[in-house]
């Protein structure tokens, strides 16, 4: 069965998919054009799904791969738990993976009795259970589990889901791998089992990762401030760890960043986060009449400060709170939304339920729920 246009909904469904791939791998980016691109992405593949078999039966290219395995997906007939576990275990990388994770199935419970049985494939539990819809803690285990990968997968998952079992995260393992651990403390933290200074205490191994940089930022914590310096040159989520941080001395630092040609691309969008203002970038050479980036925060740390607002945190050039914060967040997508994400974790004392990598059309109801309770 071949439906009107559909050569066009194949081409456009590869052009989607490839832009939406782009789209996700951006540190920071404005929220509505993604929307609307998953919007059209998920329309296409729903109509090729009424005939999965017809897509591109003669083209082999990865991205058609991708959009044949979509349309079977999303079909009256997707595959079988078995067939997914015995692909993935031959080809790690096939596309049932990623729709597994991104669109999982409505009922877990046969995939996770057939995923289970394969150590290698454990931490696909977790990911395709980091995007259900409807909370399943009954198959949760009581105890994070043993295998490296796995405890990192599912506490990565954990940490930011609300039916995620707490006592996970009430006595972190020091034995665990630094990122699993960063996510063991950040799960604590957010759910009121922590405090700030046992975070602290693991500065050295959380300085590693991005996560962990950000962490370590959003504790508000002085004594953290060197660690988050000396990463700043080069790892991106110092700057941002330095805007979680709030304090007059973290915004010292990010300013004194913006001239510093190696930490710039890093510092500019996490002061635009802090300050709301919009700088010149890096792309070309600047008129000489036309301020640095650092001069023109200079100005604006100067008028902050003799209005009495040096010493609270800010967002958007004002108090920082969960409305300055849910307003970014409905603004923006991309991997450095999960700083002020956490910011608000911590601020309503639980996790937020909302996955990295989450559909926007699953986001926004949820930041705009968000809202509606605080």
């Amino acid at each position: 069965m071949i439906l009107p246009l559909w050569r066009d909904h194949e081409r456009l469904a590869v052009q989607c998919y490839r832009m939406l791939r782009h789209h996700r791998a951006l540190a920071l980016g404005p929220a509505t054009p993604l929307a609307r691109l998953e919007r059209r992405l998920l329309a296409h593949w729903l109509i090729l799904a009424q005939d999965p078999a017809s897509v591109c039966p003669d083209d082999g290219g990865d991205l058609i791969h991708v959009t044949r395995c979509a349309a079977r997906w999303l079909s009256t007939r997707p595959p079988a738990p078995e067939e997914v576990r015995d692909c993935l275990r031959e080809h790690p990388g096939h596309p049932w993976g990623w729709l597994l994770e991104h669109l999982p199935p409505e009922h877990p419970q046969p995939w996770l009795e057939a995923l289970t049985p394969c150590p290698t494939l454990a931490p696909w539990r977790w990911r395709m259970l980091a995007h259900l819809a409807v909370p399943a803690p009954e198959i949760c285990p009581a105890h994070v589990p043993a295998a490296p990968d796995e405890a990192l997968a599912a506490l990565r998952w954990g940490a930011d889901v609300p039916w995620a079992p707490a006592d996970w995260f009430r006595h972190p393992d020091p034995t665990l791998p630094p990122e699993a651990l960063g996510w063991q403390l950040r799960g604590g933290l957010v759910r009121g089992l922590l405090p700030p200074s046992r975070i602290q205490r693991h500065e050295a191994s959380l300085a590693g990762s991005a996560q962990g940089l950000r962490l370590l930022g959003a504790t508000g914590l002085p004594q953290v401030l060197p660690r988050l310096l000396d990463a700043l040159p080069e790892h991106p989520a110092a700057a941002w760890g330095l805007a979680l941080h709030g304090t007059r001395a973290a915004t010292d630092i990010l300013i004194g960043a913006l001239a510093d040609p190696r930490a710039l691309p890093h510092a500019l969008p996490a002061f635009e986060a802090v300050s709301g203002l919009t700088l010149p970038g890096i792309q070309g050479p600047r008129p000489l009449s036309v301020p640095s980036p650092q001069e023109q925060a200079m100005v604006w740390w100067r008028r902050v400060q003799r209005d009495g607002l040096g010493t609270i945190p800010l967002w958007q050039g004002r108090p920082r709170g969960h409305g300055t914060l849910l307003n970014w967040l409905e603004a923006h997508a991309g991997q450095n939304t999960d700083g002020p994400q956490l910011l608000l974790s911590l601020g309503l004392g639980r996790p937020l339920g909302i996955p990295p990598g989450a559909w926007q059309n699953r986001r926004h109801p949820a930041l705009r729920q968000l809202r509606h309770d605080t």
